[in-house]
């Protein structure tokens, strides 16, 4: 009989193997991925440079008003922002979004998600009037096309809540926060991270306000969520000062537990 055929690693040179890299969306969405987790564990320039040749890629394959050409975009905002190059990473949400607001479809989830990062970069960089009217914005596009109890709603009504409080708002703050705690806790129970997290902001809120006893309460149920775990929520809540401020503040309230 004949021989069998090469395995088909073989029927292609080097050369042409890396052409193919090169004008391969598949490709460029694996690379996009792994600079996704790259950017997770702070490799932030080999992050940069695999979405760089990404958004090259989906340049030549789709054209440059692409949706995929928007997501590289976006993620190449976040490894700025990441950073601390805000400026480099607005430009970049940008035109992430001028192109979700005209491409062919409806985009108007994901255009939320680079409206989002360009809020909180504005609230990063200052601007926070600018993070107000841009987070405005993604709440009214997502009560429109989101069922009322979904996550991405609790996530805007927290960081509402935070450029709101930033903004020397009081009562408005904790308003949208309990909103988001509600949702939180019904979607994923009272030890979820972004439960727990959430009730930390509505203690700093409460405390702030001048209710140290909503502010106690909550603390203690966040305690009580952390008992049989590495208490690594807790931990990263004592990086914000607001927090260990408030910490500090009812430590004389707290039962020493």
């Amino acid at each position: 009989p004949p021989p069998p055929p090469p395995p088909p690693t073989t029927l292609l040179s080097s050369a042409a193997s890396d052409v193919y890299k090169r004008q391969n969306p598949d490709y460029a969405m694996s690379i996009s991925v792994l600079g996704d987790l790259l950017s997770e564990m702070g490799e932030f320039e080999s992050a940069r440079k695999l979405h760089e040749q990404a958004l090259a890629i989906r340049r030549q394959a789709f054209g440059p008003r692409a949706q995929t050409v928007a997501w590289s975009l976006r993620s190449l905002g976040h490894v700025h922002r990441n950073q601390g190059e805000y400026a480099a990473a607005q430009a970049f949400f940008q035109e992430s979004a001028e192109i979700l607001e005209v491409a062919e479809g409806d985009h108007r989830h994901d255009l939320t998600v680079t409206l989002h990062s360009q809020a909180l970069v504005a609230m990063d960089s200052g601007d926070f009037e600018l993070a107000r009217d841009l987070m405005m914005r993604v709440m009214a596009i997502r009560e429109e096309v989101l069922p009322p109890d979904h996550p991405d709603i609790a996530e805007c009504l927290a960081d509402s809540a935070r450029i709101l409080f930033r903004l020397g708002e009081k009562d408005r703050p904790i308003d949208l926060t309990e909103r988001a705690l509600s949702i939180y806790e019904q979607v994923f129970g009272h030890h979820h991270r972004r439960t727990v997290l959430t009730a930390g902001q509505l203690a700093v809120l409460e405390y702030f306000s001048g209710d140290e006893g909503s502010a106690v309460e909550l603390y203690s149920r966040i305690r009580e969520s952390q008992r049989g775990t590495d208490g690594a929520i807790l931990e990263y809540l004592r990086g914000f000062p607001e927090f260990t401020a408030m910490e500090e503040g009812i430590g004389n309230l707290l039962d020493g537990g």
